[in-house]
């Protein structure tokens, strides 16, 4: 078991990256646009995270 410390700094972390996944994305978005391969398989990836935020039951932070 990692201790709550080790956690957090996971949590914040992952958090991080994923944002900064997304400013890469939107910014590859702006760049290609929709219309081509690359525009196609950004607008799947934006989908699929999408849903993942829909799907996903976020912890409770009172256990």
């Amino acid at each position: 078991m990692a201790d709550d410390d080790a956690w957090y700094h996971s949590i914040v972390t992952g958090r991080r990256q994923t944002l900064d996944t997304v400013r890469l994305t939107m910014t590859a978005v702006e760049t290609y646009g929709l219309d081509n391969a690359v525009g196609q398989r950004l607008a799947k990836i934006e989908s699929a995270d999408r849903w993942r935020s829909l799907l996903t039951v976020p912890a409770d932070p009172h256990q």
